[in-house]
């Protein structure tokens, strides 16, 4: 006897006295695999652990609002989460003080910006140390005046300053032991920011994680700069600028020849 090839179960022949028939034996199903007490724990503390980063990102992200982020968090995977919600949580102590223009906090203190050096400015020949500013030149950034170093920068752009800093799009000396770097963002009226560092210097104030005396990379002021981008090209035709992305100088310059036909 034929057996159809679309039959699906298990055929064994049998052969009596009396007759031969088919006799069906159905296969065995595995049991599904019960989750133990230990994997269930685990999979709801990755559950929790990953709405805790969730809930650091957007609190980060609620004090930089201004500020487009390129990445798509909910659809990181529980590692790359994690590594993102790190950074945030690192970055948001400058941010809050930033966004909070500086009011309530000692304002010779120093305040921390970054623990240590990224790597791009690594790169560059900055050595690795911490980042430093304090609470006087936030207040004076966030202020707008006509006075010197009154800049008038959104407090949520300054408080993206240690992100943007991971991804700088340039970086050129700017004096003996200084250098200026610039960022891929503009102020209010679309000038390109640049920050301006001072390495390896001792703070004359110490406070927090900070001792007096203790050598760091000082930022001394970011705000937007008319003439960056002519800055920019001048120290890269003397082999003193580092750029690490042209596509988004190209966008600045384009931006900044905007502005000037505009004028």
């Amino acid at each position: 006897m034929m057996v159809p090839a679309s039959f699906s179960k298990t055929v064994q022949f049998r052969v009596s006295e009396k007759k031969c028939d088919w006799e069906i034996k159905e296969e065995p199903q595995p049991h599904p695999k019960r989750e133990t007490v230990e994997e269930g724990s685990s999979r709801m503390w990755k559950g929790e652990q990953r709405q805790h980063d969730l809930d650091d990102i957007g609190r980060y992200r609620a004090l930089v609002g201004q500020v487009d982020s390129t990445i798509e968090v909910e659809g990181l995977n529980n590692q790359d989460l994690a590594e993102y919600a790190n950074s945030c949580r690192m970055w948001t102590g400058f941010a809050e003080i930033a966004k909070a223009r500086g009011r309530g906090y000692n304002r010779q203190a120093p305040v921390p910006v970054l623990p240590e050096t990224p790597r791009a400015l690594l790169a560059a020949g900055i050595p690795n140390l911490p980042i430093c500013h304090t609470v006087r030149h936030i207040v004076r950034e966030t202020t707008i005046s006509n006075r010197s170093h009154r800049h008038g920068i959104e407090p949520s752009l300054l408080a993206s300053v240690p992100e943007l800093l991971q991804s700088p799009v340039a970086i050129f000396k700017a004096g003996a032991g200084r250098v200026a770097v610039a960022l891929d963002a503009v102020d209010t009226i679309g000038q390109p920011l640049v920050a301006y560092f001072d390495l390896a210097v001792p703070l004359s104030v110490g406070g927090g994680q900070f001792r007096s005396g203790e050598l760091v990379n000082f930022m001394l002021s970011v705000y937007g700069r008319e003439s960056l981008i002519s800055e920019i090209e001048s120290a890269r035709a003397a082999g003193e600028c580092n750029v690490f992305n042209e596509e988004a100088l190209f966008s600045l310059a384009v931006q900044a020849l905007q502005r000037r036909k505009a004028a």
